[in-house]
């Protein structure tokens, strides 16, 4: 009887053993594909989670034409993503270049690195502040100083500064596309604001079957006026750089937490970026 109990009493340790590891590599495996988003408002953290095995997404043609109603589906640029929520603007159509001349970069700085990437097609959805940034003499942007010919510099607007939205922005970028030679050199204060474009065509360029690296900027500017207004002005971006096939694409969130109402666009923004995903269509 002895030894019978023995063999039972093992059984059931190794199967509740071997459930504990099981569970312990699952756990394991869907921690290493969540890649997590934080952000600060107010004295509380706040994070939310993208599940990296989702981001690609198989349909048929079928499926393109009858796509979920709280969704917009863009065949021609491989993605889906939600609709606008109420008090986020209507959906915009944008380029690359819109977004990279936002962000201080030259048209002829953009013309002798490619201007066919420029081109990409993409879309954006922006809440309803805007922020418009002018420059002084003492404005530093993470500890960098300014350069006098970037205090007058004109942005899209025709206005001196920078321009900037809480955002939601994704673009389709062909493969052919991407430039052999390293992105451009720029300044550092340049640098430190297109840093996420910058990284991700240096990612589009390695070689490898990684298909997705997460890239994230902080912004804090010191003695910058806002909206009129002298005072210190934070922003926070990060963004997915996804590989494809016929199609990479580019998704990029931009936080401002001295917003009116930071935990809805914060909601906003987490109910954006889960909800893309690239098409891989059949």
């Amino acid at each position: 009887m002895f030894p019978e109990l023995f063999v039972i009493l093992t059984l059931v340790a190794l199967i509740i053993a071997g459930a504990f590891y099981i569970r312990s590599v699952t756990q394991s495996h869907r921690r290493a594909s969540l890649s997590e988003f934080y952000a600060k408002i107010g004295q509380d953290r706040r994070a939310f989670g993208v599940d990296k095995r989702q981001i690609h997404r198989t349909v048929s043609q079928a499926m393109l034409q009858n796509p979920p109603p709280e969704l917009v589906r863009l065949q021609e640029l491989q993605m889906e993503f939600h609709r606008p929520l109420p008090d986020w603007g209507s959906l915009i159509t944008l380029r690359l270049e819109d977004l990279l001349i936002e962000n201080g970069m030259d048209l002829d700085e953009l013309a002798a690195f490619s201007r066919p990437l420029g081109a990409s097609p993409g879309r954006a959805i922006r809440f309803e502040e805007r922020y418009h940034l002018q420059m002084r003499p003492d404005t530093r942007l993470n500890g960098v100083a300014l350069r006098h010919d970037q205090l007058t510099r004109v942005n899209p607007l025709r206005e001196r500064g920078l321009v900037y939205w809480n955002s939601f922005a994704a673009v389709a970028i062909r493969p052919e596309t991407i430039p052999a030679e390293k992105p451009p050199v720029l300044d550092d204060f340049r640098t430190k604001l297109l840093s996420i474009y910058l990284d991700a065509v240096k990612f589009f360029q390695e070689p490898g079957d990684d298909p997705l690296r997460v890239l994230t900027a902080m912004h804090r500017f010191k003695s910058v006026e806002v909206n009129g207004s002298l005072l210190d002005f934070a922003m926070e971006r990060w963004a997915l750089a996804v590989k494809g096939k016929q199609l990479h694409h580019l998704v990029e969130i931009v936080f401002v937490p001295q917003c009116r109402q930071p935990d809805k666009v914060w909601k906003g923004l987490q109910t954006y970026l889960q909800s893309f995903h690239a098409l891989v269509i059949y």
